[in-house]
């Protein structure tokens, strides 16, 4: 790890094995992987990085008597403290196996199955000493959970291939099966501990008080079982015209009991137009039945507080989760259109594709009256998404000589992305905001993003900042007057979005004799970051408590500020980078050996540099989930790394 106290180690074993039977008609392979993880990590990693920025650098980090300096009245801890004085460790075991068979039963009709298991085992043991100040008065903190995630597939089909002069027909018919689980497991938890010495190992060493509550964790078993019928049929005339029709049949656990199943078509076609130039169109829908909980439509009881029973106080029990037996799959219609040319006898190939991507029935949480429920929130589905965008990828054989060459490839993509629904008749939905997190101090009930019809995920929704005036910041209210004294959210604005308008990709390969040089450029433009990391260090009326940016300097920030920090496009930054992601040196020496053939030296640097205005750790923002774009102490720097090797060929 790049953070002390932090790192990682990792075993890995593979092993495949192949075996023909019956004149190879009859194959049958294995495969087992498996692997071995033990990571240092932080118990905190959130409070770390930011105490990491905010605590004053000259204070000292121990006081004359050896202790850790600390001031319990300030927000942030010691970061020495806080990775000498907590521990965090995590070990990971996973298992997968699979069965192949192949089955050649007729000249161009054959049976392919495979079983696979994956078993994964995941330990997290976390200690906090009697002094860390993120346990405060527990006089030392140990946790310990212990989960296992299974993983179960079969999958099996038969291939048929028929060739009559110019025409080739082909066929597929399969069935799938599959079943996850997850969250299969425990937690347990104590303080008050005489010694440090045994950190996590021995809970039963604790002595909790009276009244204590052991932290079970808020982990429960998920079951998700899936089952596919699908087939495919292809067709080939000349290898000018090629058409493809495909449907499955879907089924998954985790929808309504009436919507389990779902029908999911696709066709797609190329005609060659010329041996340079080919067309190709195709048009399918897609089902999604992942990244929600699986029980998300059962009828679900669970903890709601507390309840004064026979004279005492218990857990009360109750319903926490509607039923929902009409919830169905998310569903993602996109037909696409494309052109692949070549030119200069093939030297130079082009490709380029446009597609529309509409996403419907989209799963979320409404608010229903409890007069007609038995809880208030339904799960439904109602949102619809689209996304339409263009993708050109160009390649080609720039130069090419006797002893020398330049091969490159560039990719570029465009996509808007657009929410086009968020409610029906029976589920109301103006927008959601979004991004809570992201906000500092003294902004209660503020957020960063706002999802909204008509306008793209990742939409920031924040304050205007108008400057300053007698050392304090200004702001627009809804009714567009400055204000020093904003409302959140009313006061609110759009304020752009972190939807990159363009990504793109650089490869790059030459060779001069015995040399080759390999370069890879990554690049994104056009869109924003909210900088939430930045606003929460610019905190000049609490300045002889935190450490301030140098960002406070150069705008020039007034000292006394109680608003510097408030969430507003002040701190919406240009994100757009262009990276050297990896290049590589090689030099190939010739061994002419009996058994060695040659040798390949090379050195690589990955992330060598990166080009951007952006005045974060690093413009590369998670750009995933319903809250992309938001820089809020939780990127983990990413590293640079130097590898120096050699390849051998017998």
């Amino acid at each position: 790890g790049i953070i002390q106290t932090t790192g990682q180690k990792k075993m890995l074993m593979r092993a495949n094995i192949e075996q023909p039977f019956l004149n190879d008609r009859l194959r049958a392979g294995i495969t087992l992987n498996s692997s071995l993880t033990e990571q240092q990590l932080l118990p905190a990693a959130d409070r770390v990085y930011r105490s990491m920025l905010t605590f004053v650098p000259t204070t000292l980090a121990k006081n004359a008597d050896g202790a850790y300096k600390e001031d319990v009245d300030r927000r942030d801890l010691n970061p020495t403290a806080m990775l000498e004085q907590n521990q965090k460790h995590l070990t990971s075991k996973n298992m997968f196996g699979s069965l192949r068979l192949t089955w050649d039963i007729l000249p161009g009709l054959s049976y392919h199955a495979m079983l696979s298991y994956q078993n994964k085992q995941t330990n997290t043991d976390i200690y906090l000493d009697k002094e860390s100040k993120m346990a405060m008065g527990k006089n030392g903190e140990a946790r310990r959970s212990a989960y296992e995630d299974t993983e179960r597939i079969f999958e099996n089909y038969v291939n048929w291939e028929r060739t009559r002069t110019d025409h080739k027909f082909g066929a597929v018919l399969g069935y799938s099966w599959q079943e996850n689980t997850k969250n299969n497991g425990f937690q347990a938890s104590n303080i008050n501990f005489m010694s440090d010495a045994t950190a996590y190992y021995n809970l039963n060493l604790g002595s909790a008080p009276e009244g204590y509550n052991v932290l079970y964790g808020d982990e429960t078993i998920k079951t998700l079982r899936m089952i596919s019928f699908f087939g495919r049929l292809n067709y080939n005339y000349k290898q000018r015209y090629l058409l493809q029709a495909t449907l499955r049949n879907d089924g998954s656990s985790a929808f309504g009991k009436n919507n389990r199943w779902g029908w999911f078509p696709s066709l797609s076609g190329a005609w060659r137009i010329t041996n340079d130039l080919k067309l190709k169109a195709g048009y399918g829908i897609s089902g999604n039945s992942l990244g929600f909980d699986p029980m998300v439509a059962t009828l679900r009881y669970g903890s709601v507080g507390k309840s004064y029973y026979n004279g005492a106080y218990i857990n009360s029990i109750g319903v926490v989760q509607n039923e929902n037996p009409n919830l169905q799959w998310e569903k993602t219609a996109m037909m696409n259109v494309g052109l692949d040319a070549s030119f200069f006898h093939s030297r130079l190939k082009a490709s380029i594709e446009w597609y529309n991507k509409y996403t419907s029935n989209l799963i979320w949480q409404y608010d229903v009256p409890a007069t007609k429920y038995l809880y208030n929130e339904m799960t439904a589905n109602v949102g619809e998404i689209s996304n339409r965008g263009i993708e050109l990828t160009l390649s080609g054989q720039i130069l090419q000589g006797k002893t020398y060459s330049w091969t490159s490839g560039l990719t570029m993509a465009h996509n808007r992305n657009r929410i086009e629904k968020l409610s029906n008749d029976a589920f109301k939905l103006d927008y959601v905001l979004t991004g809570g997190s992201a906000i500092g101090a003294g902004q209660t009930g503020g957020t960063a993003q706002i999802i909204k019809e008509g306008q793209p995920i990742g939409t920031f929704y924040t304050l205007r900042f108008m400057g300053f005036d007698n050392g304090e910041s200004l702001f627009l209210n809804k009714d567009g007057e400055v204000t020093t004294s904003p409302v959140a959210p009313d006061d609110y604005y759009i304020c752009g979005n972190s939807q990159p308008k363009l990504s793109y990709s650089w490869s790059n390969n030459l060779t001069w004799k015995r040399f080759s040089l390999d370069m890879l450029f990554l690049g994104v433009a056009g869109h924003k970051a909210l900088n939430a990391t930045l606003a929460k260090l610019v905190f000049t009326s609490r300045v002889s408590h935190y450490n301030q940016p140098r960002y406070v300097l150069e705008s020039k920030q007034p000292f006394n500020d109680i608003r510097s920090h408030f969430t507003s496009d002040r701190y919406i930054e240009d994100a757009s980078y262009l990276r050297l992601e990896n290049i590589s040196l090689g030099y190939t020496l010739p061994l002419n050996s009996k058994y060695l053939k040659y040798a390949n030296f090379y050195l690589t640097v990955s992330n060598a540099f990166v080009l951007t205005k952006y005045r974060g750790i690093d413009p590369d923002i998670d750009m995933s989930g319903i809250e992309p774009g938001i820089d809020n102490n939780n990127l983990y720097p990413k590293t640079r790394s130097y590898q120096i090797g050699m390849k051998v060929n017998f």
